[in-house]
């Protein structure tokens, strides 16, 4: 994302009043977005992974051993 899109991202988010933000941009991206704008979004920050994918069916979550396991 450009820097100007990341500007604009903060500014909605902050705009919101949200309380909380949660990435869900897959690892390592979410961690790296949410380290960049560290102090510029005024809400609790939470990384959801593929969670929001797993609850909409759109994506498969791994077998429950591998979960389990901690493959996942």
């Amino acid at each position: 994302m450009t820097e100007e899109e990341g500007r604009a991202i903060v500014e909605a988010i902050n705009a919101s009043g949200a309380g909380t933000a949660w990435c869900s941009l897959g690892c390592p991206n979410q961690e790296i977005g949410m380290a960049a704008h560290h102090g510029a979004i005024r809400a609790v920050m939470l990384s959801a992974g593929a969670a929001f994918d797993f609850h909409a069916g759109t994506v498969r979550q791994a077998p429950r051993w591998m979960c389990a396991s901690g493959l996942e």
